[in-house]
């Protein structure tokens, strides 16, 4: 189901069909790793379900919390997302209190051309989603990631509403 939708679907979506791939998503690593895997979801912009927003643009930033930052963590953790309004923008925030990172070695790493040091390259679905959201809204649009060594990463990043989009 979850890769005849990804087939499927064209360069836009409704919000509401990104969460529901999401959901779809979240319920086979639930099944995967049972209890070590705990979402919380916080959806303060149902009014705007049917907005249309990028196809693909949360779930490979859920997808890299639960495997990089879950995953590796023995007791699992807890993965929030939210997304809400805020001015003329839907703002997603995809939060867990995984293992971690140093995104300051992390980048490095990158600039260096790949892995050093045992540090991998960043997500190839976190540089996708950016430069797409970068591509398709300007730069004011990326991707923005925070991440503590041991504490977690938190990623957010915003879609602009339609200007004729007043709220249902």
């Amino acid at each position: 189901e979850i890769f005849q939708r990804a087939l499927s679907a064209g360069e836009f979506v409704a919000l509401a069909d990104e969460i529901s791939y999401v959901e779809a998503y979240l319920a086979l690593e639930k099944a995967r790793l049972e209890e070590r895997l705990r979402v919380v979801w916080t959806v303060l912009a149902k009014e705007y379900m049917a907005t249309a927003v990028p196809t693909l643009v949360l779930q490979p930033i859920v997808e890299n919390g639960v495997i990089h930052g879950l995953g590796p963590k023995p007791a699992g953790g807890t993965l929030h997302i939210v997304i809400s309004r805020l001015g003329q923008d839907l703002l997603f925030q995809v939060e867990d209190d995984g293992v971690g990172f140093d995104v300051n070695a992390v980048l490095a790493a990158e600039n260096l051309g790949g892995e050093r040091d045992g540090m991998q390259r960043p997500s190839i679905g976190l540089r996708n989603v950016d430069e797409r959201l970068k591509m398709l809204y300007g730069t004011a649009y990326g991707l923005m990631i925070e991440s503590t060594p041991g504490a977690g990463t938190r990623v957010v990043f915003k879609v602009p509403l339609p200007a004729a989009h007043p709220p249902v």
